[in-house]
């Protein structure tokens, strides 16, 4: 998976926040970051251009290696489920 492109999907909100009427106008944080999901006004306030700027920043620095240990750490889980038994990493 690419990592130009940060994509943020704002699944985890609450349901009562996605029926207020509330919305604003999606606001501009720069080049390869896109926010799907409505931005009301409360999101707005932790949303800001340098929070997400920030977290674009770690994406871009740290993703590739986050998502070696992601895929790393869900073979592991499969040899457990296939009955291994924990050891040291290696």
């Amino acid at each position: 998976m690419g990592c130009t492109r940060l994509k943020v999907l704002l699944c985890t909100m609450d349901a009562a926040m996605f029926n207020r009427k509330e919305k604003m106008s999606a606001p501009v944080y720069g080049p390869g970051i896109d926010i799907t999901g409505r931005i009301t006004s409360d999101y707005a306030e932790i949303l800001t251009p340098d929070a997400v700027a920030f977290v674009a920043r770690l994406q871009r620095t740290f993703g590739s290696r986050r998502e070696e240990l992601l895929a790393s750490r869900a073979t592991r889980q499969k040899a457990f489920d296939a009955g291994e038994l924990p050891d040291f990493l290696d």
